[in-house]
C-alpha cells in the first residue's frame, strides 16, 4: 500500500487554530509541490481509520489531488487504509471516498477482496476520478435484486471529464437481478462526459449491459472513449429496441473518438450482441468468440455505425444464425479482420453501407461473405479472401462505380450462388480476381463465377480475372453478363 505522506513523515505536520497542514520542505517548493492543508474530521456513519480530508474549500487553479485507500476490514492491512467495508453495502464507503476527493479528483486504490454493492448507484461526478484495483484480487459486486448499475459517470447540468476505471474485476450477478443493472453506465445524465478510460477490468454476469456511455449534451464537446484490454463474458444486452448490447457507446455530437481495442468477448447467450459505436468508432484488434443460433451478433451489428475505422479483428464462430456477423454503415475502412462463421445462406459475414475500402479481410462462412448497399459512389473492395457456399460478394446497391480488385475468391457451391453477383449498379470495374468453383462434399457447385443477374446491373467492366472451375463445372458459365454495354476482356477462364 502506498504510504500516505502526512504519515511517513510526521515531522511535516503542524497544527495551527486546530487545523492539520502539511508542510512541504522549503527545496520541494517550486517543483509543483505546495503546502497542503487538511482535516481531521472524519464522518460518524464510515468506518474510518486515521482519515486526512484534503479540505477544498479554496479549490481553483491550486487545487490538488490525493489518493485513498479503500479495502475490507477483515483484511490483515486493514489498519493502515482510509476507509474499510465489511461486505454489507459497500457502495456507503466507495461513494464516500469518492465524495472526499477534491474538485480536481484523485484515485481510489481498492485492496484485495470482495465488494458488495447493497443499495445506491455510486456516482462519479468529479474531473480527474481514476479507480484502481488489483485486477482479479478486486472484485466488486452486489446484492440480490441490487438493480441498479454500479457506476454511473458524469452530472446532470455539468461536464465532467477525465475518468479512469482500471483493473477491477466485476460480476454483476445477474441471475439474482430482476431489472436491469449495468455495471457503468450515464444514461439518465444530460451532460457530456469526456476522456473516459476502462482498462484492465473483468465483466461477467451484467444484467443490462457491460459499458453503456452516450454523450447525451450534443455539445459538440470531445466524446473521447477509450476501452481496452477488458474481458468480456455472459452478459445481458442492454436493449436498444431493436437489439442488445454488450458495449453500447452514441454520441450526440459528432465528436465520438471512442476506441476499442484488444478486448476479448465470449457470451454463450444466443439473443445478444456485442459492441454498437458511432461517429468515428474504432474498433481494432479485438477477438469475439460466439456460440449458436445467435439472432444478430458481431463486432457491430444492425446499427447506424457511422464513420468507423476496422482493422485486426478477429471473429470466430462455431454455430448459425441468421444475421451479419459485422453491419457497418458508413464506414471509412475495414480491414484485415478474420471472420470465420457458419452463417445461413442469406446472411452476411460483413454487410456494408456506403463504405470506402474493404481490403485485406479473411472470410470464411455459410452465408453471404460481403454484401454493399447503399448508394456512395466509388466503394473498393480489394485484397480480400473469401470462401462460402453462398455468394461471396454480393452488389445489390444503386452505389455506381465500385472497384473489385485483387481478391481471392472461392464461392457458390449451393448450385444457385456465384462468385461475384452484381445487381442495381453500373460502371462497376472487376479486375485482376481470382475466383475458383467451390464445390460441395454433394458435388454442388457454383451458378457462375462472375454473374450481372439482370440487364440494369451494368455496364460494368470485367477484365483480367482468372476464373476456374478447379473441379466440376459451373452450373451456369464461367462469366455471365445481361447488359450489352458490359465490357468483357483479358479474362483467363478453364473449366476442365
Amino acid at each position: 500500500m502506498q504510504e500516505k505522506p502526512h504519515d511517513k513523515d510526521t515531522q511535516l505536520l503542524k497544527t495551527i487554530d486546530n487545523r492539520v497542514f502539511h508542510i512541504i520542505p522549503s527545496f520541494l517548493k517550486g517543483r509543483g509541490f505546495t503546502d497542503r492543508k487538511l482535516t481531521d474530521t472524519p464522518t460518524d456513519d464510515l468506518q474510518v481509520v486515521n482519515k486526512k480530508y484534503v479540505d477544498d474549500s479554496t479549490s481553483g487553479a491550486g487545487a490538488k489531488s490525493c489518493t485513498f485507500v479503500i479495502g475490507p476490514s477483515s483484511n490483515s492491512d486493514s489498519g493502515d487504509y482510509d476507509y474499510t467495508t465489511d461486505g454489507t453495502d459497500d457502495d456507503v464507503q466507495i461513494q464516500a471516498a469518492i465524495d472526499a476527493l477534491p474538485t480536481n479528483g484523485g484515485r481510489i486504490v481498492f485492496r484485495e477482496g470482495t465488494y458488495t454493492l447493497g443499495s445506491a448507484i455510486i456516482t462519479i461526478a468529479k474531473n480527474g476520478v481514476t479507480l484502481q484495483g488489483q485486477g482479479k484480487g478486486t472484485i466488486v459486486t452486489c446484492k440480490t435484486n441490487f438493480n441498479n448499475p454500479f457506476f454511473r459517470l458524469g452530472h446532470a447540468s455539468i461536464n465532467y471529464e477525465n475518468i479512469v476505471i482500471k483493473d477491477i474485476y466485476f460480476d454483476g450477478n445477474k441471475a439474482n437481478q430482476s431489472i436491469s443493472s449495468t455495471i457503468i453506465d450515464n444514461l439518465t445524465l444530460t451532460r457530456a462526459i469526456s476522456d473516459v478510460e476502462i482498462s484492465g477490468c473483468y465483466f461477467l454476469n451484467a444484467k443490462n449491459g457491460c459499458i453503456i456511455l452516450r454523450d447525451n449534451a450534443g455539445t459538440g464537446r470531445r466524446f473521447n472513449i477509450n476501452i481496452h484490454n477488458n474481458y468480456f463474458k455472459d452478459w445481458d444486452g442492454y436493449s436498444d429496441g431493436t437489439n442488445v448490447w454488450g458495449i453500447y457507446i452514441v454520441s450526440d455530437s459528432t465528436r465520438n473518438n471512442g476506441r476499442i481495442s484488444n478486448n476479448y468477448f465470449t457470451n454463450s447467450s444466443t439473443t445478444v450482441s456485442y459492441i454498437y459505436g458511432d461517429v468515428v468508432c474504432t474498433v481494432i484488434n479485438n477477438y469475439f468468440l460466439f456460440p449458436d443460433n445467435f439472432n444478430i451478433i458481431g463486432l457491430l451489428s444492425c446499427g447506424q455505425v457511422i464513420d468507423n475505422y476496422f482493422s485486426g479483428n478477429e471473429v470466430t464462430d462455431h454455430g448459425t444464425f441468421g444475421a451479419s456477423c459485422v453491419l457497418i454503415d458508413s464506414c471509412a475502412t475495414v480491414v484485415s479482420n478474420t471472420i470465420q462463421a457458419s452463417l445461413t445462406s442469406n446472411a452476411a459475414s460483413i454487410a456494408l453501407r456506403n463504405c470506402e475500402r474493404i481490403s485485406n479481410n479473411s472470410i470464411y462462412a455459410f452465408g453471404i461473405c460481403i454484401s454493399i448497399t447503399g448508394s456512395a459512389a466509388g466503394q473498393s473492395i480489394t485484397g480480400n479472401e473469401m470462401q462460402s457456399i453462398a455468394n461471396c460478394i454480393l452488389l445489390d446497391t444503386s452505389a455506381p462505380s465500385i472497384a473489385i480488385t485483387g481478391n481471392q475468391i472461392m464461392g457458390g457451391s449451393d448450385g444457385t450462388s456465384s462468385g461475384i453477383l452484381i445487381k442495381n449498379t453500373v460502371r462497376n470495374v472487376i479486375t485482376g480476381n481470382v475466383v475458383l468453383n467451390n464445390r460441395d462434399g454433394a458435388g454442388n457447385d457454383s451458378l457462375y463465377g462472375i454473374r450481372e443477374n439482370a440487364t440494369d446491373a451494368g455496364p460494368n467492366i470485367i477484365t483480367s480475372n482468372i476464373v476456374i472451375a478447379k473441379s466440376g463445372l459451373f452450373d451456369g458459365a464461367a462469366i455471365s453478363t445481361q447488359h450489352t454495354l458490359t465490357e468483357i476482356s483479358h479474362n483467363i477462364t478453364v473449366q476442365p
